[in-house]
């Protein structure tokens, strides 16, 4: 819903995807290394050697120059990512609209009630309009998906944690009934030397569930070594015995534990984002990009309608997955819990995003 006009004066930020070179090449990579028929089968690149073929330092250069002349400005918070894909910078948002040549205006998600300041269109400066990619925070409208909804079985009198209490049920999916399934050594505790991360919207987990199914299952007690976003909350996931407890970190309590509890010895990392105030991928796509040695497998769990995704976004997640591929690192995306139908009962296919990538692997 849009809203009526607001305070033009305060701060907004925006973020520039530096347009990269060598992309052609490093598909092509990519595909050659992840060949088990190649001599180069598994040769893969580092951090920096990927940023070695794609980093533009013409047109980093010519964001940052642009962005030093703009009167409005904020110059303490021109910054650029470490390997030069972003240029971010804050100004008010009279700022934004003069340089854009647009209007922005606030929309506010009708169910939650949170607000993002937006645009409808948007232009670039002819110094910089060959040297960007998409510019964030302009028009991409956080992407609209299906709500969760919750088992209409479910009890408020049940604690969240009432699940490990079902361990030893005969139909209940154990850790020992997964490694069976898919043949993994059941002394398979996975590796330090590794790394794997789970990324969720919307959901929080409780380290202190954590501990609990570690217990549950006989597995030596093992946080998550690193937070991104917060929203790893005791009180939401653990304490709250109603059905809010579900809806609030179900799915993602879920994930982290079976994920570590697959592999305990691997470090995990938290991913969280809220998906009503921006597009949900693009700050998961910064940090990782950001990052020297992003962990090796990401589990993302979510999926939206394609068409309900900004283009800009899908690009720019190719455009990760082509690095981190030729980096070794995989991407496993839940394919979608409605068939090929759509979330919100289009008929005929309906492709989802991020599981429509070329450049991931896919799970029901």
């Amino acid at each position: 819903m849009q809203t009526k006009e607001f305070d033009k004066t305060v701060t907004h930020t925006v973020v520039f995807s530096v347009k990269q070179n060598g992309m052609d090449e490093l598909t092509d990579l990519l595909f050659d290394v992840s060949d088990p028929k190649s001599v180069n089968y598994g040769q893969y690149l580092n951090r920096d050697e990927v940023a070695e073929i794609t980093s533009n330092p013409v047109a980093e250069r010519a964001i940052l120059n642009y962005l030093a002349g703009v009167h409005g400005v904020h110059p303490e918070s021109i910054s650029r990512s470490p390997y030069g894909e972003y240029v971010t910078a804050e100004a008010p948002v009279h700022v934004w609209e003069k340089e854009f040549d647009t209007s922005f205006h606030t929309f506010v998600h009708e169910k939650s009630g949170s607000a993002v300041v937006r645009a409808q269109t948007y232009s670039l400066h002819e110094n910089i309009h060959a040297h960007v990619n998409t510019v964030w925070n302009t028009v991409q409208l956080p992407a609209r998906r299906q709500e969760r909804s919750l088992y209409s079985a479910y009890s408020s009198t049940q604690g969240i944690d009432n699940t490990h209490r079902a361990a030893a049920a005969d139909d209940a999916t154990t850790l020992s009934l997964l490694k069976s399934f898919y043949n993994v050594p059941s002394d398979d505790t996975g590796s330090s030397s590794v790394s794997q991360s789970c990324f969720e919207t919307d959901q929080e987990f409780s380290p202190l569930d954590l501990q609990v199914f570690q217990t549950a299952n006989g597995l030596s007690s093992s946080p998550v070594v690193r937070v991104y976003g917060g929203h790893d909350d005791n009180a939401v996931c653990y304490n709250d015995n109603t059905a809010n407890a579900l809806t609030a970190c179900g799915g993602a309590n879920l994930n982290v534990q079976y994920m570590m509890g697959m592999a305990p010895d691997t470090p995990t990392t938290f991913w969280y984002q809220y998906s009503y105030v921006k597009d949900v991928f693009a700050g998961w796509i910064h940090d990782v990009a950001s990052l020297a040695a992003p962990p090796l497998v990401h589990s993302v769990t979510l999926g939206y309608d394609e068409v309900e995704v900004d283009t800009g976004v899908i690009n720019e997640f190719n455009s990760l997955a082509i690095k981190l591929g030729t980096m070794g690192v995989t991407i496993l995306v839940q394919s979608g819990e409605n068939g090929a139908n759509s979330q919100f009962g289009r008929c005929g296919f309906w492709p989802q995003f991020p599981a429509s990538s070329p450049y991931g692997a896919f799970r029901t």
